[in-house]
C-alpha cells in the first residue's frame, strides 16, 4: 500500500486523464495498459528484488549485491541516484500537497463555492504567490509526513500506508458517486474509453510508456527500500501486480472523478495544475454538495501526497538509521528538515517575498522536476542492465527458487529486450526534442 501511495502522484490526476482522452481514449488505454503489464510489471519486480535480495537499505543491498558478485561497489551509486531523484520529488509533492491542504480549507468554509474560471484562477495564483501560506500548508505536509517516518516502519508508515491509501480511493469513489447523475458522463465515457484509433500516433506509443516509466519510477528507491520488508521473494510478483493495477485504477478513477462535472460546466480541460485547483473546483462548486464533495476530493489528493512523501523519506531515512546507527526519529527529523527548506526554496520562486534569496530567474520546481525526469529512467536502466546483463542468471533463478525457471528466464528477457529499450527511447525523446528545436 505504502508504494502504491508513492506511485499514485498528481500526474494521476492532472496530467494523464487528459492525455488519454486526447491521444485515442480506449486506444491510449489499451497501450498504456499493454505498457504497464511487459514494462512495469517487470520493472518494479526488478526493483523490489534489489530490497529483497539485500534485506537492507538500497545502498546496503546494491552493495551487498555487488559483493557476492564480485563486482565493483560503484554499483552502489545506483542507491546515491535514486536519493537524489527521491530528494528532487519531495519538495514538489509538498509544495503541491500544501495546495490541496489549502483547498480543502478553501472548500471547507465555502470560498470556492459558486465561482467562476475568471475568478477562480486569481485564487489559485494567489495561494501560489503567497510565500506564507506556501511556508505553512508545505510545513504541515512536512511535519505529518515527518512524524509518520520517525515511528517504526509497522506502526508509522506502515499502518498509515494501510489505512490512508484505501481511505483516499474510498473518498474517490464517493465524489464519483455522488456526482454521477450531475456530470457529463456519456461525453467523458466518449473522451476517456471510446477507441478512437485515428488519433493513435507513434507519439502516443511514447506517451504512454513514458507514463508508465513516470508513474512507477515515482518509487525506484521506495521499491528497494520496499523490498526489504516482504516476507519472502513468493510475494514479489504479487506485489508487482498489486502495485501496477491500483496505479492503472487510479487512474482510470481520476478521469471518472474531475471530468463529467467539468464537461458538464462547458469548461475545456487544460492539463496540469489548472486541471484540479481551477477547473475542478469551478464544476464542483455549482452543483448540489459540491462543498461536501470538494472536501472530500481535496483530502484524497493530500493523503496520497502525504503518503508519497513520508514513502520518498523512507530510503534516506532507512539509511541514515542503518548505516549511520541515527535513532529513527532523528533521521527522519533530518530528512524532512532539509526537505522542507528545499520545499520553501521552491515556492518562493513563485511569490515576491524572499526567504533565502534565491534569484528571480531560477524555478527550483521547473529545475527539480527536469532533474526527476532523466534520474528516474536513470536509475531504472542501471537497475536493469545490473540484473539482466551483470548478475548471473543461475544467481536469478536460484534466488527465485519458489518461481519456475521459465518465468525468471522469462522475466529477465523482458527486461533485456523490452524494459530497456523502452527506457532508452523514454531518456532519448527530450534530446530529440531538443535537438529539432534547435533545428
Amino acid at each position: 500500500m505504502v508504494a502504491t501511495g508513492v506511485v499514485v502522484g498528481f500526474g494521476n490526476f492532472w496530467r494523464l486523464p487528459i492525455l488519454a482522452g486526447d491521444q485515442g481514449g480506449g486506444a491510449f488505454w489499451l497501450i498504456y495498459f499493454l505498457a504497464m503489464i511487459f514494462v512495469g510489471i517487470p520493472l518494479i519486480v526488478a526493483m523490489l528484488f534489489v530490497g529483497v535480495q539485500g534485506r537492507s537499505n538500497p545502498v546496503t543491498a546494491l552493495g551487498e549485491a555487488a559483493r557476492v558478485h564480485d563486482l565493483s561497489p560503484l554499483w552502489q551509486g545506483i542507491a546515491w541516484l535514486a536519493f537524489l531523484a527521491a530528494f528532487c520529488l519531495i519538495p514538489l509533492n509538498a509544495v503541491v500537497g500544501g495546495w490541496s491542504l489549502a483547498f480543502m480549507s478553501y472548500a471547507g468554509t465555502g470560498k470556492l463555492m459558486e465561482q467562476e474560471v475568471t475568478t477562480m484562477a486569481p485564487i489559485f495564483s494567489g495561494l501560489v504567490s503567497d510565500i506564507r501560506a506556501n511556508v505553512f500548508w508545505s510545513g504541515i505536509m512536512m511535519g505529518l509526513a515527518t512524524a509518520m517516518s520517525a515511528a517504526r516502519l509497522r506502526y508509522g508508515l506502515g499502518l498509515a500506508g494501510r489505512l490512508l491509501v484505501p481511505l483516499a480511493f474510498a473518498l474517490l469513489v464517493v465524489v464519483a458517486w455522488v456526482f454521477r447523475h450531475f456530470g457529463d458522463m456519456d461525453y467523458t465515457m466518449y473522451y476517456l474509453f471510446v477507441s478512437h484509433w485515428d488519433q493513435v500516433t507513434s507519439q502516443t506509443l511514447v506517451s504512454a510508456v513514458s507514463q508508465v516509466f513516470f508513474t512507477l519510477t515515482l518509487g525506484a528507491g521506495v521499491f528497494m527500500a520496499m523490498g526489504a520488508y516482504l516476507p519472502n521473494r513468493r510475494e514479489l510478483l504479487v506485489a508487482a501486480t498489486g502495485v501496477a493495477v491500483a496505479d492503472s485504477f487510479a487512474a482510470v478513477l481520476a478521469g471518472y472523478v474531475l471530468l463529467p462535472l467539468v464537461f458538464s460546466s462547458n469548461i475545456v480541460p487544460a492539463g496540469g495544475s489548472g486541471l484540479l485547483f481551477v477547473s475542478v473546483p469551478v464544476a464542483f462548486g455549482n452543483v448540489l454538495y459540491g462543498v461536501e464533495m470538494t472536501v472530500a476530493l481535496y483530502l484524497a489528493v493530500s493523503l496520497l501526497a502525504l503518503i508519497s512523501i513520508a514513502g520518498l523519506m523512507e530510503p534516506m531515512v532507512a539509511y541514515l538509521s542503518e548505516k549511520l546507527g541515527l535513532h529513527r526519529a532523528l533521521a527522519a527529523l533530518l530528512t524532512g528538515g532539509c526537505a522542507w527548506v528545499a520545499t520553501i526554496a521552491v515556492a518562493e520562486y513563485f511569490s515576491a517575498d524572499a526567504v533565502f534569496g534565491v534569484p528571480d530567474d531560477i524555478n527550483l520546481m521547473a529545475w527539480l522536476g527536469d532533474a526527476s525526469e532523466v534520474l528516474m529512467p536513470l536509475v531504472a536502466l542501471l537497475t536493469v542492465i545490473f540484473l539482466a546483463w551483470v548478475v548471473d542468471r543461475r544467481f536469478l533463478t536460484e534466488e527465485l527458487d519458489t518461481y519456475s525457471p521459465v518465468l525468471v528466464r522469462f522475466w529477465r528477457a523482458l527486461l533485456r529486450w523490452v524494459v530497456l529499450p523502452a527506457i532508452l527511447l523514454v531518456l532519448a525523446l527530450p534530446l530529440y526534442d531538443k535537438i529539432t528545436a534547435l533545428g
